[in-house]
C-alpha cells in the first residue's frame, strides 16, 4: 500500500528595496549627517552595509550616521528583512556624493560714473569646485549691499555681465554661482553714480555807466553733482548767443574790465569726466 501526504509550499515576497528619503548629494560644509531610507513595514529590519556582497555590516536602523564631511564618493548597500517572515529584500545600493564647495568666485572693482551713463562691464573670475559645470546669475540692488538683491536685468546669466543701458542710481551688483548641490554668493561691487551735474547760478545782471567796471561776477547757487570737484571758464558775448572763451578767467568768481557796450556773461562748470 502507498500513503500520500499533500503539503503545500508557500513563497512568501521579500520586502522591496529600501529607499532614501532624498537623493544623497550634498555640497561640502552642509551634509547632514544621517542618511534616512523608508523601510515597507514597521516591524521591519534595515541593515547598512559597506559592500556589495552585504557582509560587512555597520550598522542597523533606518537612519545611518555616516561621518562624512570631506568631498568623495561613498558607497552603502541596505537591505531590509521582514519582521514576520525573516525574508530579506534585494539590496539598495545608495552612493552619498559630497561635492567640493565652490572657491574662486569673485567679481570685479567698485566703479564711480556720471548721472545717466554706462559702467564697465562686470567680469567674474572662473569658479572651482561643486561639479566644475557652472550657472550664474547676476543680482542687482538698489538699496544697499546687504539687502534688496533680485535678477538684474538684460542677460544676467553668463559669468560676466553687461549692464543694459546707463545709471541713474548708485548700484549694487553680485554674482550667484550654482554647480550640482553647491551654491555660492561672491563678493558685493558698488557702481556709484553721481549726482546729475548742476552748474549753479551766478549773481544777477548789472546797469552801468559807460566806461565804467561792472562788479564782480560771483556765485548765486553752487555747482552740485557730478565727481563733486569743478572747474571754471568764464565767457563773454556782444549778443548773448556768440561765446568767446575769457583768457584766465578760471576762477569761480570773475571781475570784467570797464566797459564802452553791452556785454553778456557766462560761467561753464566743469566736474571731471562728468563733463560741463
Amino acid at each position: 500500500d502507498y500513503v500520500y501526504d499533500d503539503f503545500v509550499i508557500e513563497i512568501i515576497a521579500a520586502p522591496p528595496a529600501p529607499q532614501p528619503t532624498e537623493p544623497p548629494e550634498y555640497c561640502e560644509g552642509s551634509v547632514p549627517t544621517r542618511i534616512t531610507v523608508t523601510r515597507s513595514h514597521p516591524q521591519g529590519i534595515i541593515r547598512w552595509y559597506s559592500n556589495e556582497s552585504l557582509t560587512n555590516l555597520l550598522y542597523t536602523g533606518t537612519s545611518y550616521r555616516h561621518n562624512r564631511t570631506a568631498p568623495g564618493t561613498y558607497n552603502y548597500w541596505v537591505t531590509e528583512t521582514s519582521g514576520q517572515n525573516g525574508c530579506v529584500s534585494p539590496a539598495t545600493h545608495i552612493t552619498l556624493i559630497i561635492r567640493p564647495e565652490i572657491e574662486n568666485n569673485s567679481i570685479g572693482s567698485a566703479q564711480s560714473i556720471c548721472y545717466n551713463t554706462d559702467p564697465a562691464n562686470l567680469t567674474g573670475s572662473l569658479p572651482r569646485g561643486g561639479i566644475e559645470s557652472f550657472a550664474y546669475q547676476w543680482e542687482f540692488s538698489t538699496t544697499s549691499s546687504t539687502s534688496g538683491f533680485s535678477a538684474a536685468p538684460g542677460t544676467s546669466t553668463l559669468r560676466n555681465y553687461d549692464v543694459p543701458g546707463p545709471l541713474t542710481q548708485t548700484t549694487w551688483y553680485r554674482r550667484v554661482v550654482i554647480s550640482g548641490p553647491c551654491r555660492d554668493v561672491s563678493n558685493v561691487i558698488r557702481v556709484l553714480v553721481y549726482a546729475d551735474l548742476n552748474p549753479g547760478t551766478v549773481t544777477s545782471a548789472q546797469t552801468i555807466c559807460y566806461n565804467t567796471a561792472p562788479a564782480t561776477l560771483t556765485t548765486g547757487t553752487a555747482p552740485s553733482g557730478g565727481t563733486g570737484s569743478y572747474t571754471y571758464q568764464w565767457e563773454v558775448s556782444t549778443n548773448g548767443t556768440s561765446w568767446n572763451t575769457i583768457s584766465g578767467a578760471t576762477q569761480s568768481s570773475y571781475s570784467p574790465p570797464a566797459l564802452t557796450a553791452n556785454r553778456y556773461y557766462r560761467r561753464i562748470v566743469t566736474s571731471g569726466s562728468c563733463g560741463s
